[in-house]
């Protein structure tokens, strides 16, 4: 099982429209579960937040977005943590400390 979980950090500001006008900005962070990480799409999602919050999309900025990709094995017992980790590494071309083991 793969599951891609995509954490977007997102910015939100209403503009001041008159002078002296306070600037209103809401900041939060949110986490999605996709099936797919490339069926992510940047701009539907400012609009869905911009939807959402009652303001433009033009007003919504996302700051960062990163991917964290989980994937599930099963090994037999006889196969130690360092074992797959060192397997895990190997077959995905990343380096053993990027690999963790639950």
């Amino acid at each position: 099982t793969t599951t891609a979980a995509t954490t977007a950090t997102t910015t939100t500001a209403t503009t001041a429209t008159t002078p002296g006008e306070v600037l209103e900005v809401t900041n939060f962070e949110t986490a999605l579960v996709l099936g797919d990480v490339g069926a992510f799409e940047k701009t539907s999602y400012m609009e869905a937040v911009a939807a959402a919050m009652g303001v433009n999309a033009s007003q919504v900025e996302v700051t960062e977005i990163s991917f964290e990709v989980r994937v599930g094995y099963s090994f037999d017992k006889a196969v130690t943590e360092d074992q797959a980790r060192s397997a895990v590494a190997a077959v995905l071309g990343v380096a053993e400390s990027q690999v963790f083991i639950a």
